[in-house]
């Protein structure tokens, strides 16, 4: 189950106005434009001057800063959130009835932006349906960790999470809330982006308007603009840590079918694991991805099962959906 996503949303009205979060136009380009438009030749000026502050801005500020300035409320509010924190302020969310933990305020507020959702919370209590005593859980795009927490949890005895998350304000926050619902013996926490194979892999930082999410680049951005991250792979993992995994979770923003190609040995293993896929459609197409590969990928890998909210459902409806976003549970074995 994600964190609620921003980045790439529109704006609801009365949310601050990004800053500097285009590619700078050129000059030239900016008057074509404002002939078009039948500005004024002040007004075209004025664009222009802007067009040029924006430019000297994205080169001259690190895009760390400049996602702190991009929503200054938002940042504001971390901090005021961070400073709470730090003077003790631990507040208690309930996510089911049996099951309530001390949060950083930061978290809390995500965890409450995900339980309001019905289909975050349908997906929550499937994985949580799954959990058994020594499962070994690969917590793929972790976030804060809702999965991992979850998993221990309700796993009982045995329990071992690998989360890769390449955020490091995310990984932060989730080593917070690790100390906050431990002490967890069992959990291995890198920061990382999953990929087809291990290296390396360039990343875009979107801040605090998504909660510090890392993003693969739907353009081309200037390296100023990007941060390398350690890439590792599915398989990579499992044969680092000498364990096969019988839960993957995926949420990994449009870069599943990478993910998944990364872990052809885990997942064509005929005890491969349950599989549960954050599926982003919306993005997969926009990135000219169509929304059903990832589903037929697990299909070469011997998955069968295929369910959203409970219910079966095939690859090619999902291709045919309009959703922006499907949250799928793959099985090898039939559960009806």
């Amino acid at each position: 189950m994600a964190m609620p996503r921003t980045a790439g949303t529109r704006r609801a009205e009365g949310e601050d106005r990004p800053l500097f979060d285009r590619e700078a136009t050129p000059a030239a380009g900016m008057q074509r434009r404002s002939n078009a438009a039948g500005l004024s030749p002040r007004a075209t000026r004025l664009r222009t001057a802007m067009s040029t502050f924006e430019t000297v801005v994205r080169r001259t500020i690190p895009r760390p800063l400049r996602n702190w300035l991009r929503a200054p409320s938002r940042s504001l509010r971390v901090i005021g959130e961070e400073m709470a924190y730090r003077v003790g302020v631990c507040p208690r969310v309930v996510v089911r009835e049996d099951w309530s933990f001390r949060c950083h305020p930061t978290v809390r507020r995500a965890l409450l932006q995900q339980l309001d959702d019905p289909a975050q919370v349908t997906e929550l209590d499937e994985f949580i349906r799954t959990c058994t005593p020594g499962m070994v859980l690969f917590d793929i795009g972790a976030h804060f960790g809702a999965f991992s927490l979850a998993a221990i949890r309700y796993g009982g005895a045995g329990v071992r999470v690998f989360a890769v998350e390449p955020s490091p304000f995310a990984v932060r926050l989730f080593r917070v809330q690790a100390r906050l619902c431990g002490p967890f013996d069992g959990v291995t926490l890198l920061t990382a982006a999953a990929a087809a194979e291990s290296g390396s892999h360039r990343m875009l930082p979107v801040g605090v308007v998504a909660f510090g999410y890392f993003v693969t680049p739907s353009d081309d951005r200037s390296d100023a603009d990007l941060t390398t991250v350690e890439a590792v792979s599915i398989d990579s993992l499992a044969e680092r840590y000498g364990v096969h995994p019988t839960h993957v979770k995926i949420d990994v923003e449009g870069f599943e079918a990478s993910v998944l190609e990364g872990g052809v040995h885990v997942l064509s293993h005929p005890d491969g694991p349950s599989v549960f896929l954050e599926l982003h459609c919306k993005i997969l197409r926009e990135h000219g991805v169509p929304p059903g590969l990832p589903l037929e990928l697990l299909e070469d890998y011997g998955y069968c099962d295929f369910r959203e909210g409970g219910r079966p459902v095939s690859p090619e409806q999902v291709a045919q959906s309009e959703a922006p976003l499907a949250r799928i549970v793959a099985c090898k074995a039939s559960e009806a």
